[in-house]
């Protein structure tokens, strides 16, 4: 979103095409906006976006990893490593739950990330390769799954409707990932919940924002 122009068009190539594991099964030849690459990489967690989106923008995955570490630097990161753009895993690719919340704060400030992140669906329209629309479901439940969490010796749905955002992530080595973003009372919170099993992953993440919207608040102080 910050070094890209949303509404250039990104050509897939052979080369772009290399990836596994491929999740939006984008084809050789077909034409997207870089919007759309956007959208498919944080909405349906395609790895395969990921990796085209880094291309497009800086030519070669040590570069935008290159790029991601240097921002992550100036937001104030100093336990962050990327290997590439993906998260898939990497022994020298490593982050702290500290500074995943440091960046997503940074990204909340941006209105188009805000906004995408939020979006429960998202519709890639037809190609001459592929004529039927691609539709993606965000994989962030905690905007629209009435699955049972059990919260507070509670059966609830899963869906917060404070919740605005912001991304999951799993691996074998990570577990279930989910950074989180909530308002409510004129207060941002974001929690960030690592090497979860299942739905936990969502309960722990709400027990970690209701902590902070139970105990925080705004005042103005007038001196």
């Amino acid at each position: 979103i910050e070094s890209g122009k949303m509404n250039n068009v990104v050509t897939i190539t052979a080369e772009m095409k290399k990836v596994e594991p491929t999740i939006a099964n984008f084809k050789v030849g077909e034409k997207f906006y870089l919007k759309d690459l956007v959208h498919a990489a944080m909405i349906k967690s395609a790895n395969d976006a990921a990796v085209l989106l880094a291309r497009t923008i800086s030519g070669d995955i040590q570069s935008f990893a290159t790029l991601m570490n240097q921002r992550a630097k100036d937001i104030g990161c100093t336990n962050t490593s990327f290997a590439n753009p993906n998260g898939l895993h990497d022994p020298s690719h490593t982050i702290s739950a500290h500074d995943m919340a440091l960046i997503a704060r940074e990204a909340m400030k941006n209105a188009t990330f805000r906004e995408l992140v939020s979006q429960v669906n998202v519709t890639l329209d037809e190609t001459p390769k592929t004529p039927e629309k691609r539709y993606f479901r965000n994989t962030n439940r905690f905007l629209w799954s009435t699955s049972k969490i059990i919260y507070n010796n509670e059966y609830i749905p899963i869906k917060y409707e404070v919740v605005d955002g912001i991304k999951t992530g799993y691996t074998e080595e990570a577990g279930n990932c989910l950074v989180s973003s909530g308002e409510k009372n004129d207060i941002r919170v974001i929690s960030v919940v690592f090497k979860a099993s299942g739905y936990d992953v969502y309960r722990d993440s709400r027990l970690l924002l209701d902590y902070g919207f139970d105990n925080f608040e705004k005042k103005i102080y007038v001196y």
